[in-house]
Parts: C-alpha cells; structure tokens; sequence
C-alpha cells in the first residue's frame, strides 16, 4: 500500500507527543508498506520539494507560504498570530503544492496528523484526487485556537464568539475527511459535541516504540519520582510543589524534566533542596536513562490532555503512575492495577498515594511488574496494524 503521510512537523523538528506519534507511526507503517511523508520546513531550507531517504521512508518538506514557519510561532507578536490563522484556514499554496505530490507519488491513503501550517486545504486537495483522507487528532486544533482548551472559565468551550468563528470554518474544511481517528474516547466526544461531520470516526489507541530494556526489576532504596513535561502551571507545577515540600525530610528524591516558562522556580528549590534535580530538556538515551531509574511518574496536568505518550513510555519502563483526573488521561489509567488518579481539588492525595507506596515495597515491585504487562497492548505495531485495517476497510467501501 502506498500511503502519503502529512505531518505539520517531524523529527528533527519536534514540539510535542504528535510529532514523535507520526514519526513512530510512519516508521512501524514503513515496515509493509511505502511511505511518503511530507511536513513543513523554515522557509530558507535549500532542498524544499526534493525527495530524501529518511530511515525506511521517503520524506519532503517545503514552506507552506505565510507569515512564519509553524515551528517558530510560539514568541511571535499577537497580531501576527491571528493573520497567520487566517491565511491558515486555507492554504492556497498548500493546497496546490500537495495536490501536485498527489498527482506525482499516486498514494492509496493520505493520512494526516497535525495540519496547522498546511491548513485543511490538503484534505481538499486529496479529496479532488479521489483519496481517501483519514485524519488523527492529536489535540482540540479544529474547534479551538487552544488547542488544549485551556481556558480561564476551566471549561472545554470558552464560548467566546471568535473561537466559534473559527471553529465554524475549520469543521466546514474537516468534511473532506473520509475517516476520523482520535487516540482518546475524551476527545472524539469533544469533536461530536461540536457538530463535526465526517463519514466515519474510530477511537485507536496511541502506541510506542519498543525500546529493548535489561531491566528485570526496579532497584530498591530512595524513592525516585518523575514529572516529564512543561515547566507551566497547566501542567501541574503547583501540584509538583507541593508534593516536593510535603517529602522534604522524607527518602524521595524528584526528578524534574522539561522546559518552559516556571524554570527559575525548580531551579531555586533545587538550590535549597539536595532532593530534587532538574534535567532541563531531555530526549533520546538520556531520557531513556531517567525513565529506567525512576519509580513513579507524576503527571498532575490541569488541562485536557488527549492520550499522553509520557504514560506509555513510563508504562513501558516499569513506572507506577499518579495523575490527574481529566481529558483524556484516566482512558489509561487502571486504577487496580497501573496507577492512581486525583482530582485537582484534591492535590494532597498525591502525598498520601507516595507516602503509601514509600511504606510498602512489595506494592511498589507489584505495581511496577503491572505496568509493564500493561504496557502489552500500547505497542506501536498493534496500534499500526489496527491503522492498516482501517485503510483497507476504507478502501473497500470505496
């Protein structure tokens, strides 16, 4: 099967879960079929449009025409943010650049991840070709500019008039998609709430890379506690704060990783507490490391996350989890045997859930085996062959 992958990043140029989801994906698609991925580079990139060998894919990156490269735009100016937005309903020059690497590589299936950047025009652009378009929501893209709703009124819907404008125009475009999948039930009833209209949804749990691991068992002594992600207050810091002061005299040690605006603060407390160790942004074998050293992560995120990948790495590694109840999250979470969730009211029950485990290492060993076994049916290759069998449905109803 020859699939054409669009993806508004890839690696090397990650933000977030998505990308690394769509590189993991293409990769373990690869295997049995060919793949074409196209994602979007800095406008002064010297090889747009040119076709590379990366991995066992093929890969072309161009720079969909607006006023700054989808990677840049976190520190750009408010006005310019919303002029982006709307040359990006609809990308013209995307529309006409992907219906040309259509027309050129004649895929079976276009698959989309993320599309900001290309606009929804690449959907168009499939659709004028006769391609069945299937689309994986990563996150609220197409019903809210916060595409994590993190809202003031801590809703799903802020209700105001300009996030309805531009969710209006966004699922007008998403009616070109032949098949929606989301990773969470969470979101997908997010999606249907707002009136989105497509011929077909499907729920297909996200999956990971497995990563080969010598570990058998977790090692014994001070009790080591991970918070992975972004240094922000959506994410949980108050919560982690709190948590670490709570254990300051107690055998725990946290481990604190990511980037992001509230970094002064761990970098203070790390000063004044031995106890606490600030890794700064890791990646690869160094995250690997920390993952395999670690006995609990702590996920306590105060908005609506879809389907994490940071559970299923920690799954995969043997980590008990403590997270918070909402979004998508708790899809993950089985509570009689792979971890424990909280309510956002109820941050001290972080303390009690570590304190319970600091006083029962068997529990600790009995948790940490449950998790990897777990782990089992979050691998890549099912959730690629649950992928595959969705492509040939659609292509026989077609």
């Amino acid at each position: 099967m020859k699939i054409l992958v669009i993806s508004n990043l890839f690696p090397p140029n990650i933000l977030g879960g998505a990308e690394n989801f769509a590189y993991e994906l293409s990769k373990t698609l690869a295997v049995d079929n060919e793949v074409l991925v196209v994602t979007t580079c800095d406008e002064k990139y010297s090889s747009q449009y040119e076709i590379q060998d990366f991995e066992n894919m093929k890969i072309i990156r161009f720079f969909p025409k607006n006023m700054y490269w989808v990677f840049d735009r976190s520190h750009k100016p408010t006005w310019k943010k919303l002029l982006w937005h709307l040359l990006d309903y609809f990308n013209l020059h995307s529309y006409f650049s992907i219906k040309k690497l259509i027309v050129d590589f004649q895929p079976d299936i276009v698959h989309t991840h993320n599309i900001d950047g290309f606009s929804g025009s690449v959907w168009k652009a499939a659709k004028s070709q006769n391609i069945p378009v299937v689309h994986t929501a990563h996150d609220g893209h197409l019903v809210c500019p916060k595409a994590n709703f993190l809202h003031k009124n801590k809703e799903v819907d802020c209700g105001k008039t300009v996030c309805k404008v531009f969710r209006y125009f966004h699922l007008l475009n998403a009616q070109n998609i032949d098949l929606f999948v989301s990773p969470s039930k969470f979101l997908l009833k997010v999606y249907l709430q707002h009136n989105m209209k497509v011929k077909e949804t499907l729920v297909i749990e996200n999956g990971v890379l497995s990563t080969p691991s010598s570990i058998t068992e977790k090692q014994s002594g001070t009790l080591q506690v991970l918070f992975m992600g972004q240094i922000s207050e959506h994410k949980g810091i108050g919560c982690l704060l709190q948590t670490i002061q709570y254990f300051k005299n107690k055998d725990v040690t946290f481990h604190i990783a990511g980037k992001g605006p509230l970094e002064d603060k761990i970098t203070s407390i790390q000063q004044e507490n031995s106890k606490v160790i600030y890794h700064g942004f890791i990646s690869g074998d160094k995250k690997q490391e920390l993952l395999a050293k670690s006995h609990i992560l702590l996920f306590p995120s105060q908005c609506y996350e879809n389907s994490p990948l940071s559970i299923l790495e920690a799954y995969q590694n043997g980590l008990i989890i403590i997270a918070s109840n909402i979004g998508g999250i708790p899809e993950l979470i089985n509570e009689s045997s792979s971890g424990f969730l909280f309510d956002l009211d109820q941050p001290q029950k972080v303390c009690h859930i570590i304190d319970g485990l600091l006083n029962s290492p068997y529990k600790q060993k009995e948790l940490h085996q449950k998790s990897i076994d777990y782990f089992q049916s979050f691998k890549i290759e099912n959730c690629a062959k649950h992928y595959q069998n969705a492509y040939q449905k659609l292509l026989n109803s077609n």
